[in-house]
């Protein structure tokens, strides 16, 4: 699973790419926010 760390103002946030929907053809994306730094959501 590929994902990306990026910030939003105060926090930091994990986008995880999980592929494409197979009837749609679009991404799909799971998004988990809320951490304090950089280091905290490298771990999740």
């Amino acid at each position: 699973m590929l994902g990306s760390i990026k910030k939003d103002g105060n926090s930091w946030y994990v986008v995880f790419d999980l592929g494409k929907d197979s009837v749609t053809g679009k991404r799909k994306q799971r998004r988990k926010s809320g951490f304090k730094t950089k280091k905290e959501a490298e771990k999740h």
